[in-house]
């Protein structure tokens, strides 16, 4: 099995109003693409809802990913990727950073092991909106927001109810307004 649908081979694509499930790699794979859109999605139980390799001038907005292990994987072989309105519901990750120049912006995670997670690979990235709420009761360990790459800037963010609120390793980290509530650590600056 592959994934449920792809944009490869330099061909501009939009996708819109459709809902994945079960696929073998992912719902939607953006591979060596044009400019392409993914609009609306709906994925479940997804290796990946989306993932953007190679891409660069990609969108993904309204898109909703339930029980997926990673919501949207920005590879770092992509560049200028904006993502805007995203949900991702149980998932391992739910948005995975590895390039240059993303912006995510009103990126909701719920009940999910890492809200966002910024590799070493990444750099300048914006996220504005960001709301990660993760109310286990079985005590299990998550992190709001892990920080790897350089000059990355967080703004308005909203962690509440995790285990680690930031974990920053990153340099020239900026971080604007928001807040890191009920956690057991508010903001670890360490591996």
């Amino acid at each position: 099995r592959r994934s449920g649908i792809a944009a490869t081979s330099g061909v501009a694509t939009t996708i819109s109003g459709a809902h994945t499930r079960d696929n073998g790699v992912a719902g939607v794979d953006v591979h060596d693409a044009g400019v392409t859109s993914v609009l609306g999605l709906a994925s479940t139980n997804e290796p990946v809802a989306i993932r953007i390799d190679s891409a660069a001038d990609s969108t993904a907005d309204g898109v909703i990913a339930s029980g997926d292990q990673v919501g949207i994987n920005v590879t770092a072989r992509s560049r200028n990727v904006k993502l805007h309105s995203i949900t991702v519901k149980g998932s391992n990750i739910g948005v995975r950073i590895n390039a240059h120049d993303v912006s995510a912006n009103l990126v909701t995670v719920t009940r999910s092991g890492i809200g966002v997670q910024i590799s070493s690979t990444a750099r300048n990235v914006q996220v504005s909106g960001l709301i990660v709420t993760n109310p286990f009761a079985d005590g299990t360990v998550s992190t709001g927001a892990v920080v790897a790459g350089d000059g990355t800037t967080l703004t308005g963010s909203r962690i509440d109810g995790v285990g680690i609120g930031l974990r920053i390793t990153g340099s020239h980290t900026t971080i604007k307004g928001g807040s890191v509530s009920a956690t057991g650590t508010a903001v670890r600056l360490s591996d």
